[in-house]
Order: structure tokens, then sequence, then C-alpha cells
């Protein structure tokens, strides 16, 4: 999802919630109780997007910078990368995914998230019927372990 196309902020924020709910799903977690804001320049300095999250209740605010406000960071970020809202959304999902780590490895986990982020972006680009189901993920079968170290 690019900020440069045109629409209203309505618009804009509807298809951001859209992604949210999207990649939730993805990501399996569904079960996180996810808020969306924009904020303004001065609020994220030079990020794009911000989660602040409280695991005990597993709720959290995905912060977003305003699209007509991206100029001010596009020369810090890799070309295209500042204004694209998918990477910035699956990223800042992936910090409530990786939270337990959070306080251990702040730099490794930022450095996941961007890698897994794009990753994940760019499968779902590449395939716009819908990822593949990853339905057995979560199966005992999927989890047995046929010698140390090799999972069947």
């Amino acid at each position: 999802m690019d900020a440069s196309e045109p629409q209203t902020h309505e618009q804009f924020s509807a298809a951001c919630a859209e992604q949210i709910a999207y990649w939730q799903q993805v990501l399996r977690l569904q079960d996180w109780r996810i808020a969306l804001e924009f904020w303004p320049h001065h609020a994220l300095e030079t990020s794009v997007a911000k989660t602040i999250w409280n695991v005990s209740n597993k709720s959290a605010t995905i912060a977003l910078r305003y699209p007509h406000q991206m100029g001010a960071v596009e020369q810090e970020w890799p070309a295209g990368e500042a204004g694209d809202y998918d990477l910035s959304i699956v990223h800042e999902l992936l910090h409530l995914m990786f939270q337990p780590m959070h306080s251990q490895c702040q730099e490794s986990e930022e450095q996941a998230c961007n890698l897994v982020a794009s990753a994940l972006v760019q499968l779902n680009r590449a395939h716009p019927q819908g990822l593949p189901t990853l339905s057995t993920c979560g199966s005992e079968e999927a989890h047995k372990v046929s010698s140390p170290g090799h999972y069947m």
C-alpha cells in the first residue's frame, strides 16, 4: 500500500486497518486488540511507525506517520521503503510476535522485523490470490522430530 496514491485520509485509514486485520490473521495475532493512529512528524522523529503494547491484556496501538509528512524521512530510508505502509504494518505486527525477546536484544529484534516484514510483503505481492495456507504449522505432526535437529 503506497501512501502516494491519491485518496482521502478516511480511505487511507480504512485501507491501513484492513491491512492490519489481514496481517493479524496471517501472523496469527487475532487475539490482540490493535488500534490504529496517525501521528505527526515530531512524535515519530525518523520513524515511519511505532507500536505501543500491553502484553498483559494483549492490546496495542500502531502509530503511523501521516502520509503527507513522509518527505521528512524519505532520504533516511532505502528507496521506496518509507512510503510502503504494508512494510511498516507488518514490521510493527512482528514486534508483537517478538515482544518476549524485546528487552534482551532490541537491535536484533529490529533487524529481524525488517527482514521478515520485507520477505512476507514480497511473498504476498508475488501471490495476489493469497498466501499459501500454513494449516499444518501448529499441528502435532508438524513438530515431530525424526532425529536430533531434524523435523519431519
